[in-house]
């Protein structure tokens, strides 16, 4: 299984959250900065891993431990969108504000968010089940 990488170089995680719920708010201002910031940061740190699944950290060769996901860019964005629309709760515009907000957090997503080598963790724990 592929793990992709969340590449924030310098920014710290929390500035990353807080840009991209702006990018969101930008959108669907009626999604409010807060509860923007919460979803992402909810979204975001539960699908962030030690390393992929295996939770092994640096020891199965993934460069760097903690900022592995298995979603790439457009994944990610497309959960997100999901779960801020549902936030929003706008009847009857729900697609579009959907494809809107999962179009403005893919620009925020893409240049962070890099395929990564296949986890070898992965594969060993996956050979034992």
């Amino acid at each position: 299984m592929k793990c992709h990488e969340l590449e924030l170089g310098n920014e710290e995680l929390n500035a990353f959250i807080a840009r991209v719920a702006r990018g969101a708010c930008a959108v669907a201002p009626g999604l409010g900065q807060e509860r923007a910031q919460s979803l992402i940061d909810l979204v975001l740190r539960t699908r962030l891993r030690k390393c992929a699944v295996c939770a092994q950290g640096a020891d199965c060769g993934c460069v760097r431990p903690g900022r592995h996901l298995h979603d790439d860019a457009r994944e990610l964005a497309n959960i997100c969108a999901i779960n801020a629309a549902d936030l929003v709760g706008q009847a009857g515009t729900r697609a579009g504000l959907e494809t809107r907000l999962a179009s403005a957090l893919y620009d925020v997503f893409s240049p962070v968010i890099r395929a990564g080598k296949e986890c070898l963790g992965y594969k060993a724990a996956s050979r034992g089940r």
